[in-house]
């Protein structure tokens, strides 16, 4: 048996057993988090040793919920949602940045590109946010920061996304 062991060390690392590891992330399929669906897709995890399990879930505090009742090995989320856990006093630590994007990216419709160009040009229009966050609703209030009251009437005035799909909004544009 003692003669087998160098011929074991000779096998080749996908011969050992994969590290199983889960990672819960605001999803399914939140282009945020991009990266870890792509990890599975492209087998990012099996070149690296591991079989990575996602666990699908409702936004950053939710995946901070899973690790920290230990139903997730990790947690992938924004920083918003690290910063809000951390002023509660829970022991949180970010290891990593997924992406260098900024925290907010307003975008319109390629049919608007000629008509908004600046943020007085979203007077009167229905702004889109992801969800209905604390996070997403600051949004409308900083673009209210941005301009003086003239030119943005309401910043509370906003359709998430769920309701952006659906075709109805929860609250009248501006």
């Amino acid at each position: 048996m003692l003669r087998m062991l160098p011929v074991l060390a000779l096998l080749p690392a996908w011969a050992a057993p994969l590290l199983k590891i889960s990672l819960s992330v605001p999803g399914p399929h939140n282009l945020s988090f991009l990266p870890a669906d792509l990890m599975r897709k492209v087998g990012a995890d099996r070149i690296e040793g591991a079989e990575l399990r996602i666990i699908s879930v409702g936004g950053g505090s939710g995946a901070l919920r899973n690790l920290n009742t230990r139903n997730s090995d990790f947690a992938m989320l924004g920083m918003p949602a690290i910063m809000s856990q951390k002023a509660k006093g829970l022991d949180v630590v970010a290891i990593a940045a997924v992406n260098d994007a900024p925290l907010w990216t307003l975008m319109v419709r390629s049919d608007l590109k000629d008509e908004v160009r600046n943020i007085a040009d979203l007077k009167g229009r229905t702004i889109g946010v992801t969800t209905s966050s604390a996070t997403s609703k600051t949004l409308p209030s900083r673009l209210w920061k941005l301009s003086s009251p003239r030119q943005v009437s309401n910043p509370a005035r906003c359709a998430s996304f769920p309701s952006a799909r659906t075709g109805r909004t929860s609250r009248p544009a501006s």
